[in-house]
């Protein structure tokens, strides 16, 4: 019992060094440090805004400036999640060959370098909240469950990404284009309102529609997710983080052989 509870220790404290290490590397250079954390995402929902607000010419009672906003922080948090996770044991491949440690610390320090960085942005909620006329009660009860379906949903997708990289290099690429292209394909610089009505049933496919929806709906409409989002976001991600840690258990003792 011993040894297991020394080796999980040693677990956590690897992936904190990690996590410290990665974070100092980004912005030790830079002139506004860890500042940009907050800046790059709130430059970047003012632009989305405005050019979707210019192009679209929604409905004053959409409120399309503020959907954006809810919606771009936790996509990005799942897109950084994915693309980082499953690039971390290649790019840490000789931390990998080198010690005898616990292969899951390496997606699960990028996954945690990820959700600090989400964290820090959505400071952005508290400053703009007020201006964006975001809601606040019981609804938001249904927030918290959002995130914890993101974060399982991303977290799940790179634990498996991280072992079929390191088979398949090229692998990287395709998810960033997948990723982009799920971008567009979620209703995030767009709201279903805008679609046509054929169109809107298909964004169900796309589980990130739903778990999406449980932050929108309580956030900028002031009203409980639907139970059909629910009834998608919370098997999808269960689903996925169950996949993930049984594929990556299964095959992280031998990713050495492959790097």
């Amino acid at each position: 019992m011993e040894a297991i509870f020394l080796g999980r220790t040693g677990t956590i404290h690897v992936t904190a060094n990690l996590v410290r290490q990665q974070l100092v590397m980004r912005y030790r250079r830079a002139w506004l440090g860890a500042l940009w954390m907050w800046l790059v995402p709130l430059a970047t929902m003012s632009v989305m805004g405005l050019a979707i607000t210019l192009a679209f010419r929604p409905a004053p009672e959409a409120n399309i400036v503020a959907h954006i906003v809810v919606s771009v922080l936790p996509f990005a948090l799942f897109q950084n999640m994915v693309a980082s996770g499953s690039a971390s044991l290649v790019s840490h491949q000789e931390l990998v060959r080198r010690h005898a440690v616990d292969r899951i610390v390496f997606p699960c320090s990028a996954m945690l370098l990820a959700l600090v960085e989400y964290l820090v942005a959505s400071l952005v909620l508290i400053v703009l909240g007020p201006i964006l006329r975001l809601h606040a009660g019981a609804a938001l009860l249904a927030v918290p469950l959002g995130f914890v379906c993101v974060f399982a949903f991303g977290g799940g997708l790179a634990l498996l990404g991280s072992i079929a990289t390191v088979h398949f290099r090229d692998l990287s690429h395709v998810i960033q284009v997948v990723l982009n292209l799920l971008y567009w394909l979620t209703p995030i610089v767009y709201t279903p309102a805008l679609l046509p009505e054929h169109a809107r049933d298909w964004l169900l496919v796309n589980p990130l529609t739903s778990m999406l929806s449980l932050y929108t709906e309580p956030l900028v409409h002031g009203r409980p997710p639907d139970a059909a989002a629910f009834a998608i976001a919370v098997p999808f991600a269960a689903a996925s983080l169950a996949a993930g840690l049984w594929v990556f258990r299964r095959h992280a003792a031998r990713v050495v052989y492959y790097l």
